[in-house]
């Protein structure tokens, strides 16, 4: 297809020699032949001059040459060819740098928005998050990090924190870096941070490697602050061993049920009162050793129990021993609730047999009082009488009387 006269007269040299011409040498050949006077194709050439390189204006030329003569067969010349090709070319050169810029220009603000994202995540963390080289110096902490660690800003840990030296306690540190050297990972470690000012921060971390092909492994640790919560939970351990030691040590059984009367928990002094271990007692019924005239009585004593809202109620009831042998049980209980929400009892209950016996030999004792109080009284009214009687009878004997009635009071 192609005519190498017309080429030579319109475009210069053949398509075959195009690799050798440069931008100026071809802008000045479009500008000589006819179709260089008009303006918009002549525009669209000369921004592909500036924007592509010769060879790329070339391989257009040749391919978009082509393109144009199996287009139009005929009735154009080559100048023309190479016009409207170079045309295409340019218009497409333009249009892929615009989309290109635009596209990279998308792409970035996309990046900007997925790191200040990323950005926003960690620094809204409520633990704080650190990141370090393997030799321990700061890349990176979020704002919990700075607040737990007693800086102001973020620089000022990168540019005076090492990962290395602020760990209090070197086994916890050495613990952390063997499960990093084994596993990569290490979960729910105890660590004893050094803050600013010197005091220590109690924590629990986590960490792992970070490793990306061609790059400096990166370590990064996450730590939240169990102060608070080391010192609620000693408080907390060191009212159960109280309360545990109060209840342990009692002289009176502790026991807690629940709502069915099932036994949860009682306390040793139960052996030295009714004879059974704990383990014994545990799992079974409050009820099952009570006496039966009194299981009534004493499952509606602790249906009140429940029934009374934190109020103590007190009850007493017989209550068979391992041994067989009866005792007197006196009970106050109160309920409460579970940190489940479970409702409870919890029952005082103490040996009240001695009491009771005690009790009731006081009580004939007061009756043999009262009778002797009463018995006193009377024989103190008939002395009384007795006594009159016998002064009368002495004032008649000092009378002088007939021989009749002297032997009547004599």
């Amino acid at each position: 297809m192609w005519d190498n006269s017309s080429a030579e007269h319109m475009a210069g040299p053949a398509p075959g020699n195009c690799t050798e011409l440069g931008p100026t040498q071809i802008m000045s050949n479009l500008i000589a032949s006819p179709v260089g006077r008009n303006r918009p194709l002549f525009m669209a050439l000369a921004m592909a001059a500036v924007v592509w390189s010769a060879d790329a204006i070339a391989r257009v030329l040749l391919d978009g040459t082509a393109l144009v003569s199996a287009l139009f067969p005929s009735g154009l010349i080559l100048g023309q060819r190479l016009v409207i090709a170079t045309a295409i070319g340019g218009a497409a050169a333009v249009g892929c740098s615009l989309y290109s810029r635009k596209t990279r220009n998308a792409g970035q603000e996309a990046l900007d928005r997925s790191e200040q994202k990323y950005r926003d995540l960690f620094d809204s963390m409520l633990d704080g998050v650190f990141r370090c080289r393997a030799d321990g110096s700061a890349v990176a902490a979020n704002k919990a990090a700075v607040r737990m660690l007693g800086y102001a800003t973020e620089s000022e840990i990168i540019n005076d924190v090492n990962a290395l030296q602020i760990c209090t306690n070197r086994e916890q540190a050495q613990a952390i870096m063997d499960c990093l050297a084994k596993h990569g990972e290490a979960r729910n470690m105890p660590l004893d941070v050094c803050r600013k000012d010197g005091s220590t921060l109690a924590a629990i971390a986590n960490a792992r490697i970070i490793r990306v092909e061609g790059e400096e492994d990166i370590y990064q640790g996450a730590f939240t602050d169990t102060g608070e919560l080391r010192a609620a939970t000693d408080a907390l351990r060191d009212s159960e061993e109280h309360f545990r030691a109060l209840a342990e040590n009692a002289v009176d059984i502790v026991t807690v049920i629940n709502q069915e009367g099932e036994v949860l928990y009682v306390s040793p002094s139960c052996t030295s009162v009714t004879g059974f271990l704990p383990e014994e007692l545990v799992g079974r019924s409050v009820f099952s050793s009570v006496h039966y005239d009194d299981q009534e009585r004493a499952k509606e004593s602790i249906a009140n129990v429940f029934r009374s809202s934190g109020a103590s109620m007190s009850f007493t009831c017989r209550y068979l021993k391992a041994d067989r042998n009866l005792v007197q049980i006196e009970t106050i209980g109160s309920a409460f609730r579970s940190s489940k929400g479970e409702l409870r009892a919890v029952l005082n209950s103490r040996d009240v047999t001695e009491r009771r016996r005690t009790e009731q030999q006081l009580q004939q004792a007061q009756k043999m009082q009262a009778i002797g109080h009463l018995t006193g009284g009377i024989a103190h009214d008939f002395n009384n009488l007795l006594t009159v009687i016998v002064g009368n009878l002495q004032l008649i004997g000092e009378t002088e009387l007939d021989p009749e009635t002297s032997d009547q009071v004599n």
